[in-house]
């Protein structure tokens, strides 16, 4: 392709090499990387979802994920952790798209004998959807408990053998009393960027 470039525009193949290393250069630099391909904040992941269900029914589905390799020259170190297993040298990318056909997460630094799920597991995308699990957990167990409180349904209190047990008259009481202090805020909309419940960070 190089030597195409120098006869087609008149250039030598190091002057083609040189550009396309600079431009390389410049379109991965972390600004760029992060305003083109970006995981969707936990705020959005529900229109990605309804997105896919559209397709074909699919539901709580937020992207399509595989491993595609891509062939490399032979390298001069570790040259037999990039043999795959249809015998080329390569790296194993993998690649997130959105129902929009986006791509919205990409991990590109693992050797092609790398199983794809050693590449998930290590990911950033586990931990995020590890995490985002335990918020939703958190925020619906939030939710209904202030439900109970509204319908003065009773709350079961484990005892010390872990049984649950209805509460007493006098815990009633106190939780009335301490109500509106300390009634939670239930949304999904409340997890900001920044607290420890975000999850929409980037990756490397």
């Amino acid at each position: 392709m190089q030597l195409c470039n120098e006869d087609d525009l008149g250039v030598s193949q190091q002057t083609v090499s040189r550009v396309i290393s600079e431009t390389v250069d410049a379109l991965c630099e972390q600004h760029i990387l992060k305003r083109f391909i970006k995981f969707p904040p936990i705020e959005q992941l529900q229109k990605k979802m309804e997105q896919f269900r559209e397709i074909a029914g699919f539901p709580e589905v937020v992207g399509a994920i595989d491993g595609t390799h891509i062939r490399i020259a032979k390298p001069t170190e570790f040259e037999i952790e990039y043999v795959n297993r249809k015998m080329f040298h390569g790296i194993n990318v993998q690649v997130v798209f959105d129902a929009k056909y986006n791509i919205i997460n990409l991990e590109a630094k693992w050797p092609g004998s790398v199983h794809d799920s050693r590449i998930v597991n290590e990911s950033g995308l586990k931990t995020m959807f590890e995490t985002a699990k335990v918020c939703k957990i958190s925020f619906v167990c939030a939710i209904l408990h202030n439900i109970c409180k509204d319908r003065n349904i009773q709350l079961l209190l484990e005892d010390e053998d872990g049984h649950g047990q209805p509460p007493s008259e006098d815990n009633l009481q106190m939780a009335d009393d301490d109500d509106d202090d300390n009634r939670v805020e239930a949304s999904p909309a409340g997890i900001k960027p920044g607290s420890e419940c975000h999850t929409g960070k980037s990756f490397k």
